[in-house]
Formats: structure tokens, C-alpha cells, sequence
């Protein structure tokens, strides 16, 4: 999912991806006030299966039916609330929203103001998912200014940071969900993919990683950011340390198995 302008425009998950970003090329690119719309199909690649929660690849089309952008895109589900990392190529970007039986309606707003909407009708026992995407609102940018008018800029206002809110006991402040890409050597030849981590509240890791290898992965999330993961039947360790800003999850560091090497990093949305 491109985010960088209207998706009708071609936007530049946020999955993820990978959630989250989708690149939408309809529409024309009309003003401020118009929706653009298209379609968006997915596969789950991994997660439990009978439910609607996972890691699926996806891909969206435009309202004429023309695919437009591909993609990976994590799906958290916690009672009736949903949240969703798409991941691409070009982006990641991070929605959230609610779930009614299998329909997952979620929301976010791409760089330039819009409200995406995507509605997910999960099937297959959740092996799979179709819906709808619809942007309304933004592309129109900061209105001129008049020129007869000069503007006065307001003083600044410092900010006073508020102390630390800590977190509750047993529960990591690393819970979350993070998308990247990985990269590194075999054998003397490059290799390179991505992966995708969940961090629970008590700060073991699950997941998984595909490109030109491919397997689960799982492992823990120390209490200062520290983690370590291995991947299937201990062929591969990862380790590294994750920082949390605000609501964001971000880290990386090495991976190496007998014959690989090389380095991960990505990031997500905290929990």
C-alpha cells in the first residue's frame, strides 16, 4: 500500500508489510473532495488456520479491475477489535478497526489527509479474503495563501513531556507487531526476503520469514528491548534490539545459521 498521496493517484501498510501503502491508480487524481475506489484480494501464508488472523499475501486492484500494487500484510484480531500492518515494495502503513463475524472494517489516513476505508470478508475457514477499499477526502494540499492578507506565525509553544506512563506488570512495553526485510549471504551467495514479528504482552515473539528462504520463527523480547528468536528446528538465530517511540515499534540487528549471514530490520505498530 503506497501512502505517499491519494490512492486514486498512485500512493506511496504500514501488512506488514508489509499493511501498511497501497499504490491505487484510479480515479484520475480529481480534487480534494473525490472517492476513489478499487477491490483488494488475499491469501493467508501463515497463522492459524479457521481464523481470520494471520499473515496473508494481498493484492489490489483498481475500480476498473486493473491489479495495481501486491503485497504482505499482518492481521491481529483481539475480540471485536482488528489491527492490520500492510507491507510492499514501497511502504509500510498500520490500520486499525473493528470485526463483525468474518467482516474486518479498517481505517487509515494516507500522507496527504484522506481516509482509506478497507472492508475484509475473511473465507476459507480464513485461508483467504476479498473486499473493498475506498479513499475519500485529502489531495488537495494547504490552500493558498492571500496574498492581500499577511500572515502573523503564532508564538511557539514549548511542550511539557509528561512522565512516563510505566507499564503494567507481566506486560512487555514491546507488545506489538513489527514487518521488514531481511538480507544477507549463503554459501557465498546474496539472499534476501522479509519477515514478520508478533510480540506478546509477555514478551514472547512468534513469526516468520520468506524470500529466498522461508520458515517460522519464535523466540522472546527481553524487558530492556533485547531480542533473540530462532527460526525452524534452531537452523537460524536472530538477534537484535527493539526500541519503542511514541506507538512504534523499530529495530534490527543479525541473523546467521551454519551457512548464512547477514542482517534484519523492520518495524510496526506497538500494541
Amino acid at each position: 500500500m503506497r501512502l505517499n498521496g491519494r490512492w486514486g493517484r498512485g500512493l506511496a501498510l504500514l501488512l506488514v508489510g508489509t499493511v501498511v501503502a497501497l499504490g491505487m491508480a484510479c480515479g484520475g487524481g480529481g480534487g480534494g473532495g473525490d472517492a476513489v475506489s478499487g477491490t483488494i484480494t488475499g491469501v493467508k501464508i501463515s497463522g492459524d488456520s479457521g481464523i481470520c488472523g494471520g499473515t496473508y499475501s494481498y493484492i489490489v486492484f483498481t475500480a476498473q479491475g486493473e491489479e495495481d500494487d501486491a503485497g504482505v500484510v499482518l492481521i491481529l484480531i483481539a475480540a471485536s477489535d482488528v489491527s492490520a500492518f500492510f507491507s510492499d515494495a514501497s511502504g509500510e502503513n498500520a490500520a486499525v478497526g473493528t470485526i463483525s463475524g468474518n467482516t474486518m472494517t479498517l481505517a487509515f489516513s494516507s500522507e496527504d489527509g484522506a481516509t482509506v476505508t478497507v472492508v475484509l470478508v475473511c473465507a476459507d475457514g480464513g485461508a483467504s479474503f476479498s473486499g473493498s477499499w475506498t479513499e475519500t477526502g485529502g489531495g488537495g494540499g494547504e490552500p493558498a495563501a492571500d496574498p492581500t492578507t499577511p500572515s502573523t506565525p503564532s508564538p511557539a509553544v514549548p511542550s511539557t513531556p509528561g512522565p512516563a506512563t510505566p507499564s503494567a506488570p507481566g506486560s512487555s512495553a514491546f507488545a506489538g507487531s513489527m514487518m521488514g526485510t531481511w538480507s544477507g549471504t549463503c554459501s557465498g551467495f546474496p539472499a534476501s526476503g522479509s519477515f514478520m514479528f508478533t510480540i506478546a504482552a509477555d514478551g514472547s515473539v512468534s513469526g516468520s520469514y520468506s524470500g529466498d528462504d522461508s520458515g517460522p520463527v519464535s523466540g522472546s523480547v527481553s524487558d530492556a528491548g533485547g531480542l533473540t528468536v530462532g527460526g525452524a528446528a534452531g537452523s537460524s538465530t536472530w538477534v537484535g534490539d527493539i526500541t519503542r517511540t511514541g506507538d512504534t515499534l523499530s529495530g534490527g540487528g543479525p541473523w546467521n545459521d551454519p551457512d548464512c549471514s547477514g542482517t534484519w530490520s523492520g518495524s510496526g505498530p506497538a500494541a
